[in-house]
């Protein structure tokens, strides 16, 4: 006992390194146990959907409105881009399915054929960062877009509008019908 008690006089006797070393390692030990209390920050992708949505859209609108500027060399474009919905995950999923056929006859040469066809489906869950189970996401589809206008501040002409509009709709992959595209004058 005097042993390790002279050990540790020692170790904490000399000029004070041991105590700085001490210290830095309580530290280090309290911040780990105090970081045990905070749940991890995930990417700002984990955000509300309407967050999302909204973030998409106006970035959706600022691209088309430098694709419309440059096309028509107007000073100033507005976008104006809406959502049907938005976005959607695809979850992984297990499918059990079961076949079971039968044949019965009767003694008078009658026979009776029955097939019973069963399936399950689950979703294939994995465990969280909390312990819970959460369904395991294939893949995320951004929202669909349901229509587009453009509002160009410049003279436009009837070949300009086709432009933006075929321009809005390779894009965006969706139909013309769903695109809207109007000039204020010079």
């Amino acid at each position: 006992m005097k042993d390790i008690k002279t050990a540790f006089l020692s170790f904490f006797g000399h000029k004070g390194k041991g105590k700085i070393i001490c210290i830095i390692g309580i530290v280090g030990i309290l911040l780990i146990f105090i970081s045990s209390f905070f749940p991890l920050s995930r990417d700002k992708e984990e955000t509300a959907e309407g967050d999302t949505s909204a973030a998409y859209a106006a970035r959706l609108e600022e691209q088309l409105e430098e694709m419309a500027a440059d096309i028509t060399g107007a000073r100033q474009v507005r976008a104006l881009v809406t959502l049907n919905s938005g976005e959607e995950y695809v979850y992984a999923n297990e499918e059990k399915a079961d076949s079971n056929e039968s044949d019965s006859q009767d003694g008078d040469a009658k026979s009776q054929s029955s097939k019973k066809d069963s399936s399950e489906k689950s979703f294939v869950l994995m465990n969280g960062d909390s312990g819970s189970q959460q369904p395991l996401v294939i893949t995320k589809l951004p929202p669909t877009v349901k229509g587009v206008v453009l509002v160009c501040q410049s003279a436009g002409s009837q070949e300009m509008q086709e432009a933006l509009e075929n321009a809005v709709t390779t894009a965006l992959d969706i139909p013309s019908t769903r695109v809207y595209v109007t000039f204020t004058g010079a």
